[in-house]
């Protein structure tokens, strides 16, 4: 008794219909299972109903009882039930499909949706369980339930189900639809440095039985490693260690040009082989023979199975003189007890009974499968005589299959992942990722890249270091090396950085309260402030002044002297519209020597040295900057010259010249005022003033200094790919760290003439301004606060139209005089119909168009033999762009007999003929074969339409041809197949084929039942 809908029976139906439908969505791509609704039970009435007072289990008891007992007889292979709320979502058997308890319980929404819950029973009913794998591809149906999609690891669960019950299955073939193709999780296992091949494409597959190809891979891994391919796999040169994960993705596409998108997952480990040993373990057996030796057998189908419950193991005895360190293990559940080996333990000893120094180097967790052997790497880099698999508690130490994998202990693989950066005044800080094995780290420096490196860190425990002390300016090489009590890595990559310069007076104006601004470089500048109030600053705190009288003081330790160099830098917040001091060096005591860099009253920035009695320059920005808004402002002498930079742009935003003139360190420095006459009061804030007092800041410097106050700017992407579509080219690369948008770039030329032609703010993009047939060449940049990353590797694509695709075919029409051909079902305004006519070799036309437009195809007819004659045949076809409401076409009298066939195609040229290239021949000689004539096409993505009447047999069939075949088309497909007995009799067969690339695509054979004389065409249709 469904009470939703107000009991309404055709709504109910129709819910149900929906919810299956939705189901069969997902499941028909990802796993070739199409659900057929064969029978509905509904109760009108509640009291009729045997489930009202029952909920969970109970429910799931009740209806496999009711569905196998009770109800009449009926062939089902699963029975979903609905509830109201019964059982808190749904409950289903798992792996039941072909067994008598194929049920599942779905609670529903309101109006009795069941689609959400329905589709993740079905999957246990498939035999899927939760999170399988450990959800290595997050939310699906099956782990959360919240994301439309199934994961690689249940979709084998529910494929491997599937396979074992096809003798209860419809075998459908291959989809009558377009469908992409779907692009599998792989695991591969890889040691560093070695190449290691991977097929990607063997669990990958189309459902429509096309084939696929690899079309595009990221070149570079996550972690660095190097990927290429070699003919249909991918070699992948690994940089992850033992026991790291890294990943890269690769797309495929199949021969109509749809296209899926994959992820390879690579374990990293240690070159190592399967250990061989004595087998040891816990004698005895529960049942039947199975002891322990059956875990060692290499048979997946035997298994140990202990004669207790608890504490039982088998393992091996590698010898007294084994040198390999267990590295890796493989096993395998028992079938239907896959549970048991939830916390069982791999273990090794030097202690033959276990009984002391056992060391525990893995704890299984979960369900690991059954049929096949699951690979896990082992953090160990020391030789152990003894190893085993010890069950878990009432595990019964239930295993199929343990294999023990070792390697010789060695040195730790060099350290991947080093990152290095300027991120203070004379300071590069390093990291980089751990390296398995490792007990220490050797950090090396060099000033030229490629070395010599001098050691600066030995034997460091930590994954980070700061090198300190270093030249402002200059660029430093580093590199890492790994250390272990076997000895010592090969060096890491190498990595640069260039160390900042370094402030004499650095003013962080964080003190918050008091009349002290702390110097916080070693010279101890401390300034005394006054009239000016503390505030919250562009980094912490900050000075606000007041426009009226308040300063600070630092006296004449920071000053400059002499022809020296010099810089001043600050973050300044303004909206005055009067003249302010930032920094100068000026007071009562003199002002020969003195230098001032200042705020002018229409917002733009001034610099003045003064000395030897003149000026050296005193010039302004045209840039105001009185916005109300943080800047950072630089100002620089570098000789005679003189610079003025805002906001960490490289370029200046003003210079000047002339001639050097000397500064007087016993005039002392201050903010925020003319001291010396008491005038040019700042009013804003001012926060994080420094003095370089020997050193030009260059344009570099000024970047780096002004990034040092936010994140380091992102790196390049990597993994870039394009995939060409129809007037379109979809990019994806990996996600740059820190990046908050990205700048997608196109060029028509390689290597140079990008433009930005998109700011996305994920790490995907599609270029909807493509043409057809043009190659463009694609780069993608990072960009955060801190700036713009470098462009990442080049690559290059040519969209192309996609190929037009068969719709359907109409019902075949014959007759002995006007025949009217019928329409395809399914079609859409625009969608291109060829019409098919066989004759004994007698003309034929369109006599009646019925709102439609028909024109005969180039190179139609084609014909042999005496009209009329019982050994002659011709083949016609016309072709007709559909309007939306046009009718069937009515055909001529051909005096003897016609039979005609249509199809339609659809994705055609929207103008002008349809195809690009036809061709045509006759086979005068009666006889079971046929060669129909190909062409050379000139564009790509066509699909090619192979015709042929023949002259018999005299009889109503739809079986005479078979064995189409033609090298140069993939997808070649039978589509229409008649024979008929009036007048003299004929055939008539249609097939398609694709022809993905320009060029021949040569004659398509075909077998015929019957010896026959034939009128043959073929059609290239261009999209």
């Amino acid at each position: 008794h469904f009470n939703r809908n107000a009991l309404n029976v055709a709504d109910n139906l129709s819910i149900i219909e929906h919810s299956v439908l939705c189901a069969n969505v997902l499941y028909l791509r990802e796993a070739g299972i199409l659900h057929r609704i064969g029978r509905v039970v509904m109760r009108g009435d509640q009291l009729q109903d045997p489930y009202r007072a029952l909920t969970g289990g109970a429910l799931l008891d009740e209806t496999r009882n009711q569905w196998n007992n009770v109800l009449p007889a009926s062939t089902h292979d699963l029975t979903a039930m609905l509830s109201a709320s019964s059982v808190g979502g749904g409950l289903a058997w798992v792996g039941v499909i072909g067994s008598a308890s194929r049920y599942s319980i779905n609670d529903s929404d309101s109006n009795g949706d069941f689609s959400v819950i329905g589709r993740h029973e079905v999957g246990h009913n498939w035999g899927s369980g939760h999170y399988e794998g450990n959800a290595p591809e997050g939310s699906t149906i099956m782990s959360n339930n919240s994301l439309s999609r199934i994961s690689s690891p249940e979709l084998r669960k529910i494929v491997d189900h599937r396979n074992n019950v096809l003798g209860i299955l419809d075998n459908l073939g291959p989809y009558g639809f377009p469908l992409p193709p779907r692009a599998s999780l792989d695991i591969a296992y890889a040691a560093y440095g070695v190449n290691t091949t991977i097929n990607v494409l063997a669990n990958d597959h189309d459902g429509n039985g096309q084939t696929i190809s690899i079309l595009s891979y990221d070149p570079v891994t996550h972690l660095g490693g190097q990927v290429s391919q070699s003919a249909g796999n991918l070699v992948l040169n690994s940089v992850a260690h033992h026991g790291q994960m890294d990943w890269f993705n690769y797309r495929i596409q199949d021969s109509a040009g749809r296209t899926a998108t994959g992820i390879v997952y690579v374990q990293g480990e240690k070159a190592s082989s399967k250990l061989t040993g004595t087998g040891i373990g816990t004698t005895g057996a529960y049942c039947c023979s199975y002891t322990f030796d059956k875990a060692l057998d290499g048979n997946l189908t035997t298994f140990y199975d202990a004669d207790s419950a608890t504490g039982d193991w088998v393992g091996l005895d590698l010898g007294a003189g084994n040198t390999k360190a267990l590295s890796k293990i493989k096993f395998a559940a028992r079938s239907g007890h896959e549970g048991r080996m939830n916390g069982g333990m791999i273990q090794a000893s030097n202690s033959a009974d276990f009984s002391s120094g056992v060391v525990t180097l893995h704890t299984i967790s979960g369900s690991p499968a059954s049929g096949s052997l699951t690979s896990v790497g082992l953090s160990n880099n020391t030789a152990y005589r003894y190893v085993r698999y010890l069950g878990p508690t009432d595990g019964w130490c239930n295993i199929a299959e343990i294999e023990f994998w070792g390697a010789d202990p060695a040195v730790a693989d060099p350290p991947n992942g080093v990152i290095a950066g300027g991120m203070g005044a004379g300071l590069i800080d390093l990291s980089w990722n751990a390296a398995t094995f490792a007990t220490s780290y050797n950090v090396k420096r060099a000033t030229v890249s490629g070395g010599p490196y001098t050691t600066i860190a030995p034997n460091i425990t930590s994954t980070t270091f700061s090198d300190s002390g270093l030249t402002a300016g200059a660029t430093y090489y580093y590199v890492v090396t790994a250390v272990n009590g076997i000895g010592e890595s090969a060096n890491s990559a190498q990595v640069s950085a260039k160390a900042s310069a370094t402030p004499s007076s650095d003013w962080r104006l964080n003190d918050g309260s008091g009349t002290v601004a702390t110097d916080s470089s070693p010279a101890g500048n401390d300034g005394t402030v006054s009239g000016a109030t503390w505030t919250t600053g562009f980094a912490g705190a900050a000075l606000q002044f007041d426009g009226v009288n308040s300063y600070a003081n630092f006296g004449t330790g920071p000053s400059v002297s002499g022809l020296n160099d010099f810089s001043v830098a600050a973050w300044i917040k303004t909206s005055a519209t009067t003249n302010g001091v930032i920094i100068q060096q000026r007071d009562t005591a003199g002002f020969n020597g003195q230098y001032r860099f200042r705020v002018n009253n229409n917002g733009t920035l001034q610099f003045m040295v003064y000395g030897d009695s003149a000026y050296q320059f005193d010039f302004a920005t045209t840039q105001a900057i009185n916005d109300g808004n943080w800047h950072h402002v630089v100002a620089v002498r570098d000789g005679n010259a003189g610079s003025i930079y805002i906001d960490g742009n490289a370029t200046p935003a003003a210079t000047a010249s002339g001639t050097a003139r000397n500064l007087s360190a016993s005039i002392s420095t201050n903010i925020g005022r003319d001291v010396r006459d008491g005038n040019l009061n700042f009013n804003g804030s001012i926060d994080e003033v420094q003095v370089y007092k020997a050193t030009a800041l260059t344009g570099a410097d000024v970047v780096s200094l002004y990034n040092s106050y936010f994140s380091p700017p992102p790196s390049s992407p990597t993994g870039l790919s394009a995939t060409p579509g129809n007037a379109q080219v979809a990019l994806s690369w990996n996600v740059s760290s820190g990046a908050t948008s990205y700048n997608v770039k196109r060029s028509t030329t390689s290597g140079s003439g990008y433009s930005v032609i998109g700011t996305p703010g994920t790490n995907g993009f599609t270029d909807t301004t493509a043409v057809n047939g043009t190659t463009y060449y694609y780069v993608v940049s990072a960009v955060n606060g801190s700036g713009e990353s470098a462009n990442s590797t080049q690559v290059s694509a040519t969209p192309v139209a996609p190929v037009p695709t068969f719709v359907a075919s109409g019902a075949i029409a014959s007759g002995t005089g006007t025949i009217a051909p019928s329409l395809p079902a399914g079609l859409v305004t625009g969608d291109i119909l060829l019409l098919f006519v066989e004759t004994a070799n007698q003309a034929i036309s369109v006599s009646g168009a019925n709102g439609g437009t028909w024109t005969e195809v180039t190179g139609s007819p084609q014909g042999t033999g005496t009209a009329a004659g019982a050994s002659a045949a011709r083949m016609t076809a016309f072709w007709s762009r559909y309007n939306g409401t046009q009718g069937a076409p009515t055909l001529s009298d051909s005096g003897n007999h016609q039979s005609a066939r249509m199809i339609a195609i659809r994705g055609a040229a929207a103008s002008g003929n349809p195809w690009n290239v036809t061709a045509g021949g006759v086979e005068a000689t009666s006889d079971t074969s046929a060669s129909v004539p190909g062409a050379t096409t000139t564009v790509a993505n066509t699909l090619v339409v192979i015709a042929v009447a023949g002259s018999l047999p005299d009889a109503n069939g739809t079986a005479n041809f078979s064995g189409w075949t033609n090298g140069n088309l993939s997808s070649l497909t039978e589509r229409t197949d008649n024979t008929h007995n009036l007048g003299n009799g004929g055939a008539l067969g249609i097939a398609t084929g694709v022809k993905a690339t320009a060029g021949a695509y040569g004659n398509t054979a075909a077998t015929h039942a019957s010896a026959a004389v034939k009128g043959m065409i073929s059609i290239a249709i261009r999209n």
